[in-house]
């Protein structure tokens, strides 16, 4: 590299490595666009870890759910070259020197911040997507849709339902013993969320949809609405403290199937809100 422009050094805080770096929203927008800068395998690369719950995931983590018969994970040399093109882009006007060993290069902290997952740095090191590069992401319309990353789902495709041709109904009623897991469910948060909602709204209504039960169902609908876990409960390890303010979402029923409804990844409300709001101007 002739010209390697400012000097920037990996930094390190609260054991967490990052870089400030002077690449704005806009620019993160053009190099997206750009299929030379961002192409098939890194665009793969930084969709499936926007997928992810705020953003973060370990290499060894996206490989297993999206591509759990391979070995090994070629993220480190995705990200390289990726970065490469960045710089280039921009015209070589920083480059990053890594604090873990001293003239060495640094690449995954251009689109990423990143940590070990324990103090020992014997864990898995965890990658977080550059707020910039969200937003960014958000920003473009139908970026992520329809993209292999986002398809991936338990939904059954339409012709292989329409295969079925349904002669005579099914018989059903037949006892089964089922035996499963339940996570309990404090009903003082499911409270809490409730009456945070009707300070805000004057009654509950779907944080995704804005779908308000009292107006449609009148009084059979007051203060009727589902309380949603932003973070599983079947995810977290072991009881944990719930913030009612910000753990929890109220929601219609519909919404609330919709964030749940691809098994591997429960969707966000933000996202799920998006979505709507992008499907609503399609039918415009």
């Amino acid at each position: 590299m002739k010209n390697r422009g400012e000097h920037k050094v990996l930094q390190r805080k609260d054991g967490k490595y990052f870089i400030d770096l002077d690449i704005t929203v806009e620019e993160w927008r053009e190099m997206l666009l750009n299929d030379e800068v961002f192409y098939a395998e890194a665009r793969d690369m930084v969709i499936a870890w926007y997928l992810e719950e705020n953003h973060t995931a370990t290499s060894k983590a996206v490989m297993v759910k999206y591509y759990p018969d391979h070995k090994g994970s070629p993220y480190n040399g995705i990200v390289k070259k990726l970065t490469n093109n960045i710089l280039k882009y921009l015209n070589y006007r920083f480059w990053v020197e890594d604090s873990f060993e001293s003239g060495k290069e640094s690449f995954w902290s251009i689109p990423f911040e990143g940590w070990y997952s324990d103090d020992n740095k014997k864990g898995y090191f965890v990658w977080k997507l550059r707020d910039e590069v969200v937003e960014a992401i958000e920003s473009i319309p139908n970026y992520i849709r329809d993209h292999p990353m986002e398809r991936k789902s338990q939904v059954r495709p339409l012709s292989e339902l329409e295969s079925f041709e349904v002669v005579k109904g099914a018989s059903e009623g037949r006892r089964i013993r089922i035996y499963s897991t339940k996570y309990e469910r404090k009903p003082q948060n499911r409270d809490a969320a409730i009456a945070l909602a009707k300070k805000k709204h004057g009654r509950p209504i779907c944080e995704a949809c804005g779908f308000d039960f009292e107006a449609v169902y009148g009084t059979l609908g007051c203060d009727f609405i589902e309380v949603h876990h932003n973070k599983p409960l079947f995810e977290q390890d072991g009881e944990v403290s719930v913030n009612p303010a910000t753990d929890l979402n109220c929601l219609c029923s519909n919404c609330h199937r919709m964030v749940h409804r691809n098994k591997d990844r429960t969707l966000t409300v933000k996202r799920l809100s998006e979505t709507i709001q992008e499907q609503k101007k399609r039918n415009a």
